[in-house]
């Protein structure tokens, strides 16, 4: 299989032209709140009800309902509480057109990124929901006021969730709700960072930009591999799939890293890569960096741009630069974004991989749509069809063959091939 990098330039492989009508697809655009390349939440901006206040909120996978801090909300971090600061917006009772039942009805959501079981607490709130930038008006939309809340790990603002539904109700779940006001006519998202070193890109709702990938957009069924603990950081991640292979090229020669079938969750919570024990070292090793704190450190001048990572979802091979990870914290040393979990064996790709690589999620066929990344300020928007779905998508060579291993015989593999070369 030749090998299909980064291109920059004009979209020379896109195959097919549909032409989008502009109310059949959504798009939200987002910003990073730092000029960072990495530790940056996609961040959308909305308002609430009369308020012109933007408040602003985390594109997430991980969660099914929308929530939003209340200004009157108490934090706690680490045993104490104070009240909640103001910096990203909140939402104002006072402005609300309806809060109907909003105080007979509790909201709870689970804080996975604090290790004491806290849950966040509020009540159900119900209004207009307006997001500008985007010609984005959606009303009586029922979302989470949250008025207690934990602060460990995150950042005081609310969760713009773009993941399955929690229960049958459509109106608190932002897809769903779009596809029944026929906004959109399926359930389909992908993430379009700008380039890697822009803090601006937009989830589209809806649809695909063709523009945006090399070759065949393909697709994945999702899995459900319960391998995840109850408690774990990543125990919410429904956007599953089955990673078959993880390889290092340089153009001259191939190196696997591991062979396993491994299950991945994708997220928009995190940054990293998150790797198991035995997949980490090797990969450490076999790229010639050293370990500091579970991180990969490289002299960055010395390192070789060739080199490249090779992610096989079962017969998708999605090729990406070592350098599009990698991102400099001191003077001449580099991290590579990469780094060691020890809660199972999976394999987490956070926001690092979602920028580069073209990464959907057909939530109506549980598929995960994947495609080697192109950057292009060129668009060519495919529509979903309600019946159809994602225009020209083929499934993956190995589709029906995806499965995982249990935790015992992956590890165990792992292991055997570490430091193998093909």
């Amino acid at each position: 299989m030749a090998m299909v990098t980064h291109l920059l330039g004009l979209c020379l492989l896109c195959t097919s032209v549909v032409l989008a009508d502009d109310s059949s697809y959504v798009k939200l655009h987002y910003r990073t709140p730092y000029d960072l390349l990495f530790f940056s939440d996609f961040l959308v901006n909305a308002t609430f009800g009369s308020s012109s206040e933007e408040v602003s909120m985390l594109l997430s996978l991980d969660s099914a309902d929308l929530w939003v801090i209340a200004d009157n909300a108490v934090c706690y971090d680490n045993g104490t509480s104070e009240e909640c600061p103001q910096a990203y917006g909140s939402y104002n009772f006072d402005s609300s057109n309806k809060v109907g039942g909003a105080n007979d009805s509790s909201f709870e959501y689970p804080n996975y990124s604090s290790n004491d079981g806290f849950i966040n607490r509020g009540v159900w709130g119900e209004d207009k929901l307006s997001i500008s930038k985007d010609d984005v008006d959606l009303d009586d939309f029922k979302f989470g006021v949250v008025e207690k809340a934990n602060l460990t790990g995150q950042d005081p603002y609310g969760v713009l969730a773009l993941g399955f539904n929690s229960t049958s109700d459509d109106s608190s779940n932002l897809l769903s709700y779009l596809k029944a006001k026929g906004k959109i006519n399926r359930r389909v998202v992908s993430f379009i960072h700008d380039n890697l070193t822009e803090n601006t890109g937009y989830a589209l709702l809806g649809a695909v930009d063709q523009a945006k990938f090399v070759g065949d957009l393909q697709s994945l069924p999702m899995v459900n591999s319960n391998m995840y603990p109850s408690n774990s950081n990543f125990s919410s991640g429904k956007f599953q799939a089955v990673l078959s292979e993880l390889a290092i090229n340089n153009l001259k020669s191939r190196t696997v890293v591991t062979k396993s079938s491994y299950p991945v969750v994708f997220t928009t919570n995190l940054d990293f890569v998150y790797l198991p024990p035995a997949v980490f070292e090797n990969l450490a090793i076999l790229s010639n960096a050293n370990i500091s704190f579970a991180n990969f450190i490289f002299d960055c001048p010395k390192y070789d741009s060739s080199i490249y990572i090779e992610f096989n979802f079962n017969g998708i091979n999605v090729t990406i630069p070592y350098t599009s990870f990698m991102f400099s914290f001191v003077e001449d040393k580099c991290n590579l974004g990469f780094t060691v979990q020890e809660q199972g064996d999976f394999i987490v790709l956070g926001r690092s991989f979602l920028k580069s690589a073209y990464v959907g999620f057909d939530l109506d066929l549980s598929e995960v749509l994947l495609a080697p990344r192109y950057y292009t300020s060129d668009e060519l928007i495919a529509v979903a069809d309600a019946s159809t779905g994602v225009p020209d998508v083929t499934k993956a060579s190995a589709y029906s063959s995806t499965s995982i291993s249990s935790p015992t015989e992956v590890q165990a593999t792992a292991s055997a091939v570490k430091y193998s070369t093909a």
